[in-house]
């Protein structure tokens, strides 16, 4: 079997957001634009590997080369032919981005060749996992946070997170104190600043928020600033997550040795693939930390049942967002477009049965809403905002 093309989706679906951006956080302001699209890579045995993600001309161009031509078995071989090639371009950023998004899609492949779901290849360590709601943007009212918060709580989720990072701190509190008054004592209650915190100011912030029973402060500070994270680390008890803006096994080294976090959340879209997250996930598991993947929905999934010390998956749904237009895009393109995907049940994943990663979709499913309500295509591309992958935040 050999690799024969890597091709995008030619007709991305394109849904508009209306009103203020989708989402905020202390970095981050998504746009108003969402996205549903995925990446094909095509073989000469007519097995398909579907990457639910955008991958840019440029950098298609870059990693083709190292990919095309190889049998998507020898996986490794094509890791590190794409590695190479990303080199001197950038070891961390678009170019890792790229390669990872490719070695998910060779990983689909491998699984429709051998019949085997993949997270049996990878280790089949355990075949449901637990999930946890994540939201909680800094852009929601604190009604609107409660009530987020409160939904997932509801639907039997265990686990829920929200983003830290307001001008004032003190308005940062006063939501975490709402939020734990809301969800009770036996909810976990993750917070996360997303790298916008001093080192003083995060020491500040998390001793303040010790006294509501926080079960990890993500990312108190920038990704890179290795000193101020074992600093935080070792003046709260609190534990620390990070690593969902790290690349490659280079990078974690760093975070582990330094002694930096308590809980690892490589993100797979990011640190070079699925080949890589099992490599980071035994580094992880040798220094007994927990991981607990940044997004990525069903991808994540997959690596947290395949490892002894996989803890949950983060789960975005943002249908629970109060813009209708979001709403409506969401409810209409879910599981229809892609109808092997998954969603939690009472806070719990079961893993998918079918080969591969259960990413194939229905296209007649995509030509009937495309008919219903047409694309907003032409204007998408006038636009300077950021579109959001949409397959980032509906279901599993």
């Amino acid at each position: 079997m050999k690799v024969v093309d890597i091709k995008p989706f030619s007709d991305p679906v394109v849904g508009k957001v209306l009103g203020r951006p989708l989402f905020r956080d202390a970095i981050n302001s998504m746009g108003d634009i969402v996205v549903w699209t995925f990446t094909e890579i095509l073989t000469d045995e007519g097995i398909t590997g579907i990457t639910p993600y955008r991958i840019s001309p440029e950098m298609l161009a870059l990693l083709k080369p190292a990919v095309v031509g190889e049998d998507p078995l020898n996986i490794q071989r094509i890791w590190d032919q794409m590695y190479w090639r990303c080199f001197n371009v950038g070891r961390k950023g678009l170019p890792i981005i790229a390669m990872s998004h490719i070695d998910i899609g060779l990983w689909d492949i491998i699984g429709k060749k051998l019949k085997t779901p993949v997270y049996k290849l990878l280790g089949g360590f355990r075949d449901r996992v637990p999930g946890y709601g994540s939201g909680g943007g800094i852009s929601l009212s604190q009604e609107e946070l409660v009530t987020e918060q409160m939904s997932y709580v509801a639907e039997g989720f265990k686990a829920v997170k929200m983003k830290l990072g307001r001008r004032d701190p003190r308005e940062d509190i006063e939501r975490v104190k709402a939020v734990r008054a809301a969800i009770g004592p036996d909810i976990d209650l993750m917070v996360d600043a997303n790298n916008g915190w001093s080192v003083n100011n995060a020491m500040r912030m998390a001793k303040r928020l010790e006294r509501f029973d926080v079960r990890w402060l993500e990312e108190p500070v920038v990704a890179e600033d290795y000193e101020g994270y074992a600093q935080v680390k070792a003046s709260t008890e609190i534990p620390i997550a990070g690593g969902e803006s790290e690349y490659t096994k280079y990078g974690f080294k760093e975070l582990f040795h330094r002694d930096c976090i308590d809980v690892c959340q490589a993100d797979v879209g990011k640190v070079g693939g699925i080949t890589e997250y099992m490599k980071i996930a035994a580094m992880a598991e040798a220094y007994n930390l927990p991981m607990c993947p940044h997004g990525r929905g069903i991808v994540s999934a997959h690596c947290v049942a395949a490892t002894p010390n996989g803890m949950i998956v983060e789960f975005f749904d943002a249908n629970r967002y109060t813009n209708t237009t979001i709403r409506t895009f969401q409810e209409e393109t879910g599981r229809r477009f892609m109808p092997h995907s998954i969603r939690p049940i009472k806070g719990w994943i079961d893993l998918p049965t079918v080969p591969g990663l259960g990413f194939d979709p229905d296209l007649e499913a995509v030509e009937a809403y495309r008919r219903k309500y047409g694309t907003i295509t032409a204007e998408v591309a006038r636009r300077t905002s950021r579109p959001v992958n949409h397959n980032l935040y509906l279901s599993l």
